[in-house]
C-alpha cells in the first residue's frame, strides 16, 4: 500500500503529575572549548556529547527553563499538557522512546487510522473515509513522481481534482505548519516516516527530565557572536561575555532570521538566504478540559468542510481533555485573536461536534501562540518551495568554529525533536573533530 504523505501520520491518559525538575545551575562563567547558545532538545544534545568527548561546555538559555519549544504545562488544565511537541515521531529510531523507558515513562502507540472525519459535525461515513484514503495515496504517487523528475512544486498544485486530494493536502499541510500552497513537495518527501507515540507526564517535561544533567546558564539570551578571530569566538549579552574555541548555535532560525543574535562579521550571503528559505510555521495546540467526553470517541476528529474552506481544524481527544490544532494562516489569524477569543473558538468547534451539552462541561483550558515568543517565532521551519537545500546550507559551519543544529537542520527528521537532538549531537561531533 503506498504511503501517506504525512510523516507524523497526524489525521488518522495522560499520566499522573511528574515531579517538576530542579532549577538548574550552572557553574559561574568561564572560558571553555565549546559554548551551547540554547538549551532546547538541540543543545541540551550537544552540551552532552561534548562533554563525553572530554571538552568542557557552557550552555546559554534564553528562557527560564530548558526544553524550548518541547514544553508541558503543568498547571493550566490540573494535568500535564504539552503546549509545543506532543508526539514522538519516527517509530522505533526515536531517541527519545529508550529516554522514556530510562525514567520510566509509560509511552502509548498514537493511531491515526483511529479517525472521525466529519462535515460541520456531522460524520462523514465510511465512502468518505475511503475517499480521504485514496486521496492521501494519490497525493503520495503524484509527490514521489515530480520528486523522482526533480521538480519542486506546491502541493496544492498536485492536490487538483479536489475530494479526497483537496483533503488530504490540508491534512500533509496542517501537519506541516503551513497550508498547501506554501508545501514544498520536495520538502515534504524527504522526512523521515513512523509510528507516532505519546508519552506519559507530556513531551516537553520528558526532555527536560532528560536534560536534568546538563548545566545550564538560564535566562542568559546572547545578542552578539563575534567569529572574527581565527578558530576562537566570543559572545555577549546583558549577563556580560564569554569566550570558546567553538559555538554551537541551536536557536531556531526564525529568531536568527529576525537579527535577535548579531554576528560579526555578518553572516555570509548564503546563510542568510538559506534561513530566509526556512520560515517558522504555526502550529497551535489548545487543550480543553471537561467534565467527561463520550468513551466511543476515536483519537482524532477532522472536519472535511473546514479543511475545504482553506480552515482546517483537528481535534485530539485523550480523556478527559480534548485538544484542538490548527496551523498555517488559519493558525496565524487565531493567534492574532485574545486568548479568550481562540478558546471560544475551539469551545464553538467542540461543541459543533459533539452537541452544546458539551459548552457547560469545560472546565479548564491551556493554549500557546508559538508566533508570539520572541525565542521562537512560530513552531518548526518549513522549506519554502524550491529551496529543499537550504537546510544543509543552514547547517553548515562558519570557519569551522560557528556550528548549527536544530529542527531546522534535523535532515530527514527535520522539523521534531528527535531531529533536533541528533542534529545537536552531530553539530557536537562535528565541533570537537574541528579541534
Amino acid at each position: 500500500m503506498t504511503e501517506d504523505p504525512t510523516r507524523r501520520k497526524v489525521m488518522f491518559g495522560l499520566g499522573a503529575a511528574l515531579a517538576a525538575p530542579a532549577r538548574l545551575v550552572a557553574q559561574p562563567l568561564a572560558d571553555v572549548d565549546v559554548v551551547v547558545i540554547g538549551a532546547g532538545a538541540a543543545g541540551l544534545e550537544a552540551a552532552r556529547r561534548v562533554k563525553s568527548l572530554g571538552a568542557t561546555v557552557v550552555v546559554l538559555e534564553a528562557r527560564d527553563r530548558i526544553g524550548g519549544r518541547a514544553f508541558t504545562d503543568r498547571t493550566s488544565l490540573g494535568l500535564p499538557f504539552d503546549l509545543g511537541a506532543h508526539l514522538l515521531h519516527g517509530g522505533p529510531n526515536n531517541p527519545f522512546l529508550a529516554k522514556a523507558a530510562e525514567l520510566g515513562r509509560i509511552v502509548t502507540d498514537s493511531n491515526p487510522t483511529h479517525v472521525l472525519l466529519h462535515r460541520s459535525g456531522t460524520p462523514s461515513g465510511n465512502n468518505a473515509l475511503r475517499s480521504a484514503q485514496r486521496g492521501l495515496n494519490s497525493l503520495a504517487r503524484r509527490i514521489w513522481w515530480h520528486t523522482l523528475l526533480g521538480q519542486d512544486l506546491p502541493v496544492s498544485r498536485l492536490a487538483s481534482g479536489g475530494g479526497g486530494l483537496t483533503v488530504a493536502a490540508a491534512v500533509a499541510a496542517l501537519d506541516m505548519a503551513t497550508d498547501p500552497d506554501r508545501l514544498s513537495a520536495q520538502d515534504l518527501s524527504r522526512l523521515a516516516r513512523g509510528d507516532d507515540h505519546v508519552v506519559q507526564g507530556g513531551f516537553g517535561q520528558l526532555v527536560a527530565d532528560a536534560g536534568r544533567d546538563v548545566p545550564v546558564h538560564l535566562s542568559h539570551a546572547v545578542s552578539e557572536i563575534d567569529w572574527r578571530a581565527s578558530g576562537r569566538v566570543t559572545l555577549r549579552g546583558n549577563w556580560g561575555s564569554l569566550s570558546a574555541r567553538r559555538c554551537i548555535v541551536t536557536v531556531p532560525a526564525s529568531v536568527l532570521g529576525a537579527g535577535a543574535i548579531r554576528f560579526d562579521p555578518a553572516l555570509p550571503v548564503e546563510k542568510t538566504e538559506a534561513i530566509a528559505a526556512l520560515p517558522c510555521g504555526q502550529f497551535m495546540r489548545l487543550g480543553l478540559r471537561l467534565d467527561a467526553l463520550p468513551g466511543d470517541l476515536p483519537e482524532y476528529a477532522f472536519d472535511e468542510a473546514a479543511a475545504l474552506a482553506g480552515t482546517p481544524v483537528l481535534f485530539q481527544f485523550e480523556p478527559p481533555v480534548a485538544t484542538m490544532i490548527v496551523a498555517g494562516r488559519h493558525g496565524t489569524d487565531l493567534g492574532r485573536a485574545p486568548e479568550a477569543e481562540r478558546v471560544e473558538y475551539a469551545i464553538g468547534e467542540l461543541v459543533g461536534l459533539l452537541g452544546s451539552k458539551f459548552r457547560d462541561k469545560v472546565r479548564a483550558h491551556a493554549t500557546k501562540n508559538w508566533l508570539d515568543d520572541p525565542w521562537s517565532l512560530g513552531a518548526y521551519s518549513i522549506a519554502a518551495v524550491g529551496q529543499v537545500d537550504a537546510r544543509s546550507t543552514y547547517a553548515a559551519p562558519l570557519a569551522e568554529t560557528v556550528f548549527f543544529a536544530g529542527e531546522a537542520a534535523g535532515g530527514s527528521a527535520a522539523l521534531t525533536v528527535a531531529g533536533a537532538h541528533v542534529s545537536g549531537g552531530a553539530a557536537a561531533e562535528a565541533a570537537i573533530v574541528s579541534l
